[in-house]
């Protein structure tokens, strides 16, 4: 099975973007990457998608305008956009905070770390949960029809 994973990066930091981007690549060829500078930047994208194309988002929280977390609220609202799982990535160290995050729908919480290795890491994690989760689906639905 050859599918290709499309992950919007939604993240105020071009250079969080880019370290995001490549570590996906390093990781696997079959990741596309689209950044999203911030939430209406992401809404605005997402208005213009089909949902079931989009295999996750990644979500920065301190953004400015709408926060990371105003943001997963609002997507989750959203009948078309509550089964994309949503990544947090964040600066904030405060893992309790974390809580509130699941709480609206998060797939899953991490604090951003400070070099590429673990970066990798933590990508390497959210990519192998996609593509187990990509297997099931596809189960699914096979035995559906």
């Amino acid at each position: 099975m050859n599918t290709t994973f499309k992950i919007i990066v939604t993240d105020d930091d071009e250079d969080d973007q880019q370290i995001i981007k490549t570590a996906f690549h390093d990781i696997s060829n079959d990741v596309e990457i689209v950044a999203c500078k911030g939430c209406h930047d992401l809404m605005d994208y997402l208005s213009s998608e089909d949902p079931a194309t989009i295999t996750a988002i990644i979500l920065d929280v301190n953004m400015p305008v709408i926060d990371g977390f105003q943001c997963l609220k609002e997507l989750k609202k959203k009948e078309a956009f509550k089964n994309i799982p949503v990544f947090i990535l964040s600066t904030m160290r405060n893992v309790n905070k974390f809580d509130d995050f699941f709480d609206h729908g998060a797939a899953n919480c991490f604090s951003k770390p400070s070099n590429y290795a673990s970066y990798k890491e933590i990508l390497l994690n959210i990519y192998d949960g996609l593509k187990k989760r990509s297997m099931l689906l596809a189960l699914i639905s096979s035995t559906i029809v």
